[in-house]
């Protein structure tokens, strides 16, 4: 979202209205969902070294009073974003129904192959860019190499996340990517994936000192010391 707002401004966007939209998508609506995720989740998570310790999964919050609180929230959420503008409210809107058919039977898509990574990965970081784009502008001058810097940096991730729990998966019979898939094959993918992410972080740092090319979204080529930094950093620990 943070990204998003910037490109949209070309600098850091005005941080009452950026915090007002990151409190209706974040704390609000990803808090519900995230509750949600854990009330349909009970059965498998009791089997998760560390989820099995949350609230709800040890029986320390009723589900009754976890999704009263969830459909609460989600609801303020909902309320708040149609106050903003119409394309804010749908980036709002869709993330709630992606993050239902991801979660929810009778689509439940994390047990899915390919479709795991499309709606939670893809999607999902796509929805939440746009929130953060349509915040400020109702423009569809939509910053490509932002969205594909920011969508394969989490999509990555997501495989990297999803191989990590490859046992469990295989232990509850899930048909996911990581499962189907060789994880060899998948784990080429999130690097690959990952690859591209960085090439498109440093086309916005060339871009703005070298193309300026309108429309596809550049960062300050300062940032490239940054980088350069962070590596040189991590070599001397």
């Amino acid at each position: 979202m943070l990204l998003a707002s910037y490109l949209c401004f070309n600098k850091l966007p005005p941080i009452k209205e950026f915090l007002i939209g990151f409190i209706i998508l974040g704390p609000l609506m990803w808090s519900g969902l995230y509750m949600l995720n854990d009330l349909s989740d009970i059965s498998v998570d009791k089997h998760h070294n560390e989820k099995r310790n949350r609230p709800i999964i040890a029986g320390k919050l009723s589900k009754k009073i976890a999704l009263t609180v969830s459909v609460f929230m989600i609801s303020i959420s909902l309320i708040l974003a149609s106050l903003i503008n119409l394309f804010f409210f749908f980036a709002v809107l869709l993330t709630l129904i992606n993050q239902l058919t991801y979660t929810l039977k009778p689509f439940r898509f994390k047990e899915s192959a390919n479709w795991d990574f499309i709606s939670c990965g893809m999607l999902g970081q796509i929805l939440r860019f746009l929130a953060g784009w349509f915040l400020f502008t109702t423009s569809f001058n939509i910053p490509i190499l932002g969205l594909i810097f920011v969508t394969l940096t989490k999509t990555s991730g997501f495989l990297f996340y999803r191989l990590h729990h490859y046992d469990l998966e295989k232990k509850l019979k899930y048909k996911s990517s990581v499962i189907t898939y060789n994880k060899n094959r998948v784990k080429i993918f999130a690097f690959t994936l990952m690859f591209i992410a960085i090439i498109s972080f440093f086309l916005m740092l060339f871009n703005d000192k070298f193309f300026r090319i309108e429309n596809i979204g550049s960062l300050p080529f300062n940032l490239i010391y940054l980088t350069s930094n962070g590596v040189w950093s991590r070599k001397l620990t």
